[in-house]
């Protein structure tokens, strides 16, 4: 069966690190990747196919001296290539994080004296890689390159909401649980009656919206509201309704049973919600570090 071969979805332009120039691509699973080819040439390597046999390592790791630095788990990752297809055909890639350990490798080789005459340019030049990219730096160097940052973000939080949510309301079923707004009414001072569970203030809706949804997941609450929009009155289903059975109800209730602990050792609602902030900030804001109650004044 043969390995099926991905498609580059961006290669604006190559990766520029001073002025070596490596072709890159984000793949269609979001894999980001260098051509073998690129590496040869900025490491300034022959070009063309390996003269090793035995572990069958790319142009770049054919020198002999190399060998024994070079780990069985690198090894295999490099003479497996991942093939895609890009623009101009057919490329032999690796991963984009790779490029930091094939630096490493001739950096170590140079510092135990294995490499002589234009060896050493290589490793010189691996050195100049080093300095212009960490080994996660690489990742955001590569999305700039390729045109993929400005999807990036976007993609990642509609993939957050697709476990989190629904096309199409369920059968509705009871999903937060009494005792969430029986500790509202308490924190508050508020009496609890039989008929509060079913008519509750109106500052209790926003409340929810604040306590629960902006905070179980990024930009869940806005997603809702498109796929569950108010009349001017009032909403056709609960919000909850959306939910996924494996992800969204799961998270849903142990965002309950974090805010009912809070609950119970908060004196009031002002330090309930200090604590709310702490343990769950909204994304995007700071976490508050101060985790010190101040002294109630005592009642007599």
């Amino acid at each position: 069966m043969e390995t099926e071969i991905l498609k580059a979805k961006y290669e604006d332009r190559p990766l520029m690190i001073g002025d070596m120039e490596i072709p890159c691509a984000v793949l269609e699973d979001g894999t980001r990747v260098i051509s073998q080819f690129g590496v040869n040439k900025a490491l300034g390597r022959p070009e063309g196919g390996s003269k090793d046999t035995s572990r069958k390592l790319p142009r770049f790791f054919e020198l002999k001296a190399l060998h024994n630095l070079i780990d069985d788990d690198l090894a295999a990752r490099a003479s497996n290539p991942i093939i895609y297809q890009g623009r101009g055909g057919k490329v032999n890639g690796v991963p984009a994080t790779m490029l930091s350990e094939i630096c490493e490798v001739w950096l170590k080789a140079r510092d135990l004296g294995l490499l002589q005459g234009r060896q050493l340019e290589t490793a010189k030049r691996a050195e100049e890689l080093m300095r212009g990219f960490a080994y996660v730096g690489v990742i955001a160097l590569v999305d700039e390159a390729t045109g993929y940052q400005d999807h990036r973000v976007k993609d990642a939080l509609n993939e957050i909401l697709q476990k989190f949510l629904v096309e199409e309301a369920k059968k509705y079923k009871v999903t937060f649980p009494t005792q969430f707004y029986k500790m509202i009414f308490k924190l508050n001072g508020w009496a609890w009656t039989p008929q509060s569970a079913q008519k509750k203030p109106m500052v209790v809706a926003r409340w929810t919206n604040d306590l629960v949804y902006e905070r179980l997941a990024p930009g869940l609450l806005e997603e809702l509201k498109e796929r569950n929009p108010s009349d001017g009155k009032k909403r056709k289903h609960k919000h909850f309704q959306f939910l996924t059975d494996d992800v969204g109800e799961p998270r849903l209730l142990e965002h309950f049973g974090g805010l009912i602990a809070l609950g119970r050792i908060a004196p009031n609602w002002r330090k309930f919600k200090e604590l709310v902030e702490r343990a769950f900030p909204k994304n995007g804001t700071n976490l508050m570090l101060d985790l010190d109650f101040e002294e109630e004044p005592e009642r007599r």
